[in-house]
């Protein structure tokens, strides 16, 4: 549906240039200012294509998560662009964003200071990281960090939830957690570490915790609401053009609707439900 109608937005832009054209030849012209106006802007993002079920490469080695049909449902709904995907690491995503190489950085991005100061953040975010604590299935009594107090939880040290639980320690030094560091922990590990006992509990996106579990069904579960926090693409500082399309967009299909039943597809609740219930409100903060 999407290319046939970019096709015939093109088709119709080739008529327009072809009367132009036969029009300059018998006589004066000014069509041409409104013929541009109809081409397409071919914009390439990058993104990732391995954190299932954001973004990864399934069994037939097609791109695709939530993080794909979204960006596939706004391109649909933007005939003046054409999205092309290039697959690429975090690091790599960043350095062909800047270099301009890429257009569109896709990489499940909280908004940080440090990344304003170099690109561009739309002001509607595309999805929402949903923290959850994950404990065993009879855990039930263990639900927020101060459950946690004295008990032992597991996460990488690079990893930004890492710092959830430095920074609650910091803050509540006479009920600290016995945070374990290791250096590589997949969500899946670590859940199997809670499943075992080893460690009381760990911090993961609920979304990965609930795509993990459909396959692994380990004696585990789902505790309360340790953040709620929106998820941004990234554009280049001058392509505020892209900026303004993409609001527009995503507002759309957060209000009509598409970003609920595609987080219900892919994550097995609503993402943007879970802010609001945590937050109170389904503001941004721009």
């Amino acid at each position: 549906m999407k290319a046939h109608k970019k096709r015939i937005i093109s088709f119709m832009a080739a008529i327009a240039v072809a009367v132009g054209l036969t029009a300059c030849s018998s006589g004066p012209s000014n069509t041409g200012a409104a013929n541009s106006d109809q081409e397409l802007e071919v914009l390439t993002v990058g993104i990732g294509n391995v954190i299932p079920p954001q973004f990864f490469v399934n069994e037939n080695g097609e791109l695709t998560g939530y993080d794909y049909e979204v960006l596939q449902e706004v391109d649909a709904r933007l005939p003046q662009y054409e999205f092309k995907y290039e697959q690429l690491e975090l690091a790599a995503t960043l350095v062909a964003l800047e270099s301009g190489k890429i257009q569109i950085a896709d990489w499940q991005f909280g908004k940080s200071a440090e990344r304003a100061e170099k690109f561009l953040y739309p002001d509607e975010p595309y999805d929402i990281g949903v923290l959850k604590l994950i404990t065993q299935s009879e855990r039930t009594e263990l639900n927020t960090l101060d459950d946690m107090a004295k008990k032992k939880m597991a996460q990488m040290p690079t990893s930004s939830f890492y710092t959830y639980l430095k920074k609650y320690n910091e803050e509540h030094p006479d009920q600290a957690i016995d945070v374990q560091t290791v250096d590589s922990l997949p969500v899946a590990d670590a859940m199997k570490m809670v499943e075992s006992g080893r460690i009381d509990g760990t911090l993961a996106l609920a979304g990965t915790y609930n795509k993990i579990n459909e396959e692994m069904q380990l004696n585990t579960r789902l505790g309360g609401t340790i953040d709620a926090y929106p998820v941004y693409h990234i554009l280049p500082k001058n392509r505020t053009d892209i900026k303004e399309a993409f609001d527009k967009v995503l507002k759309e299909m957060r209000e009509d609707g598409t970003l609920s039943e595609l987080s219900q597809k892919w994550y097995g609740l609503d993402n943007f439900a879970e802010y609001e219930s945590f937050t109170g409100s389904q503001s941004f903060g721009g």
